[in-house]
């Protein structure tokens, strides 16, 4: 055989072997895959400078000990994001929902202010949590709405299609990246419809009617709601670098339900800011039994895990996912080791032919 025709083929053969196994770790049917596509274009955003109505003069800065240590600029708010709704009250937990596509245009939308600027400067920006995206973005953009960042984007909101967990203590930086991950290494749609608390559930705690407080839609049980009813790409774990998910309860009762449910939970890393020894020591010191939350629910959610079997047994599933998490990393690492490119520049191009149809997955 002609050299160069053999090197060509054992390259072949070797990202067939990666993309196999990438493919693989999310267990889908073979049907929910499409062709693979480098980008060629990087996306371009412009700061929006539309006057917020609700603005007023900026939003108070803490950090992790909730110490103040400086005040954003207001965000404007963008116009393309509507300002009513028919409101959280009007639809059940079982729509509280946005796309993956929705999910990531709002955070584009954030990053792209000098609040985000600010933020970045005075806390770093791998330390901007989803308590700064709260407190500078969504109750900014939805007070006196009685809507959800989800219910304003969409009126008539479908049926949640998958669960995701995460810390309001985690990288909003990580997140966005993980969220990403769920089209790129789990190859769900940009469509799929996801549940995530920050963008779905209303928090200014405002009275309005239609609205809803933030008590009065944990009484509704929207995780295990949203659980029990089995979505179809399961749930996902969000794991950041800036803080333990599983130190928050309500995360570890989101597990509890999903092992409750018996529906597959995945981990959703950016697997740019984790290394193979981080991996591993989260992995070795996992300790749901010492997750808090705020003292109101704590009680109720202890002993529910409790008559449930205890914590162990979540201490147990939580070795397993960031097991499977650990060979998503590994995999995307061999990946840019090889080919010299991040595996999050790759992007499926929604044709129904294609290079990965045929690869069986077990």
């Amino acid at each position: 055989m002609n050299p160069a025709w053999a090197e060509t083929l054992v390259w072949g053969v070797i990202m067939f072997v990666i993309l196999r196994d990438i493919a693989r770790l999310t267990k889908r049917r073979k049907d929910n895959y499409n062709i693979l596509k480098i980008k060629t274009e990087p996306s371009i955003h412009v700061k929006n400078r539309q006057p917020n109505q609700h603005q007023g003069n900026g939003v108070l800065v803490t950090d992790a000990a909730r110490n103040i240590i400086g005040k954003a600029p207001a965000a404007p708010r963008p116009a393309w994001l509507p300002t009513s709704g028919g409101g959280q009250a009007r639809l059940p937990p079982l729509r509280w929902s946005i796309s993956i596509g929705n999910w990531i245009k709002f955070f584009q939308a954030c990053m792209d202010t000098d609040t985000w600027t600010y933020l970045a400067e005075v806390k770093g920006e791998e330390n901007i949590t989803m308590h700064d995206i709260v407190a500078h973005f969504v109750k900014p953009w939805t007070r006196g709405t009685g809507c959800s960042i989800a219910g304003l984007l969409d009126d008539n909101q479908a049926q949640i299609e998958t669960m995701v967990s995460h810390s309001y203590d985690g990288s909003v930086k990580e997140t966005f990246c993980s969220v990403q991950s769920l089209v790129s290494l789990f190859f769900l749609p940009k469509d799929a419809r996801i549940f995530f608390c920050t963008l779905c559930l209303y928090h200014p705690q405002d009275g309005v009617e239609c609205g809803l407080s933030i008590q009065q839609q944990l009484n509704l049980k929207p995780f295990a709601k949203i659980i029990e009813l089995k979505p179809r790409y399961g749930m996902f774990l969000i794991h950041t670098t800036l803080v333990e998910v599983l130190n928050r309860l309500w995360c570890v009762h989101e597990v509890d339900e999903a092992i409750l449910a018996g529906i597959k939970i995945f981990g959703a890393i950016d697997t740019n800011r984790w290394t193979e020894k981080q991996f591993d020591k989260m992995v070795d010191t996992v300790c749901t039994r010492n997750a808090v939350c705020q003292d109101q629910d704590r009680e109720m959610l202890t002993n529910l895990i409790q008559e449930r079997g205890g914590f162990d047994r979540l201490d147990k599933e939580a070795v397993g996912v960031r097991k499977q998490a650990k060979s998503d990393l590994l995999a995307a690492l061999s990946f840019q080791q090889l080919f010299s490119m991040d595996i999050s520049s790759i992007e499926r191009i929604d044709q129904k032919t294609p290079l990965l149809r045929r690869v069986s997955l077990v």
